[in-house]
């Protein structure tokens, strides 16, 4: 299940709950914010052919759009600076890789061992990923400032290492 797509329902008043392996969510029942649930007019409205509903398509599309394309500039305004084009393009293809292992999560059943290989991509991604940008950005800091990002980016990669690994 889309942990965003989760928020977004709870907020809406809707719980979200797989109703069986091979069906699609169904709004079911109404969450403690609303006072009635809301039916869907039918489930192949609601999703896609992969069982998703069908905003988190558009959206991850969307979003996945916006990061190529901004990717891509990023590349273009810093082309001649080696370092700077293989940072943006080696973030670029990292957060790809995180999100395929993001979704290979969310639709693995739980317990699986898919789920569990990639639960344990995401970490050392997550970390790769903390530690370049706190790399870049304590570059360009004052050294109080500086130890202040580094300690941000290892309290991040140690609380994800504990909610992945030790309290899963």
């Amino acid at each position: 299940m889309n942990c965003g797509l989760t928020f977004l329902c709870g907020r809406l008043g809707v719980n979200v709950k797989q109703t069986g392996k091979d069906y699609p969510p169904q709004f079911l029942t109404p969450s403690p914010f609303s006072t009635t649930a809301r039916a869907p007019t039918s489930a192949s409205a609601m999703a896609n052919n992969n069982g998703d509903l069908a905003p988190s398509s558009w959206m991850t599309k969307a979003g996945l759009g916006v990061l190529t394309v901004n990717s891509g500039l990023a590349i273009y305004r810093a082309r001649e600076d080696a370092a700077s084009v293989r940072f943006v393009a080696g973030s670029y293809f990292t957060l790809l890789i995180l999100f395929v292992c993001l979704h290979a999560y969310e639709r693995a059943p739980p317990g699986s061992p898919a789920r569990e290989r990639a639960r344990r991509a995401v970490w050392p991604l997550t970390t790769l990923l903390s530690v370049g940008f706190a790399w870049k950005v304590a570059a360009l800091m004052p050294p109080a400032v500086a130890v202040l990002v580094w300690v941000l980016a290892i309290a991040t990669s140690v609380g994800g290492f504990y909610a992945l690994y030790l309290h899963p």
